[in-house]
This record gives structure tokens, sequence and C-alpha cells, in this order.
């Protein structure tokens, strides 16, 4: 269908339900839901959160998933089973008097 058509239709549509709304109103609700349409994307897959700031929380957990899993195949081999034992030997490498105290 011609592009010419739907606009004229979509903007027939919010003249119905805006009948004082003149044609800047329609050009930002027009890009407005085209944006939430852009927002609701793929971006992180299953539930998105309606607040960004749970979007933000959602976003931030799976990367500490992916650090977590690429740390752990880092590790393998060494010995060592988690990060924080990494993380301790490397603490007492630096301290400068190393004694094992109870």
């Amino acid at each position: 269908m011609n592009k010419t058509v739907d606009l004229v239709k979509l903007w027939g549509a919010f003249e119905e339900d805006h009948p004082r709304a003149d044609i800047n109103d329609f050009c930002r609700h027009h890009l407005a839901k085209q944006q939430e349409r852009k927002e609701k994307g793929i971006l992180v897959g299953g539930v998105v959160p309606a607040l960004n700031d749970g979007l933000l929380l959602k976003i931030i957990g799976r990367i500490s998933k992916l650090t977590m899993l690429y740390a752990n195949m880092a590790l393998k081999g060494t010995g060592l089973n988690q990060i924080e034992e990494f993380g301790m030997l490397l603490t007492i490498k630096q301290e400068r008097t190393r004694r094992k105290q109870k």
C-alpha cells in the first residue's frame, strides 16, 4: 500500500481521538509511538521490565553472569574453583608481610 495513504489513515485515526490537535501534535504522537516500538525490541528478551531502572538492573545482571562465566573459563585448569579464590591469592601476594593467623 502507498505510504502516503498509510500516513493519512494514521492522521485520520489520531484526529478522531484528538479533535483539537494539530499536525505538530500528530507528528509528536507518531514519533513517540515509533520510539516505544524500538524500546520494546529484543534488547533483553523475555520479560521487559516496565521501568527503566528494572531494565538497567536486568542488563547489569546479565553482564555479571557473563563475567562470572568467562572468569570461570579462565580459571579452568588452575586448580581454583571460584574467582574469589583468585582474588584472595592475589591479595595475599600483594601483602608485604604474609602471615597465617588464627
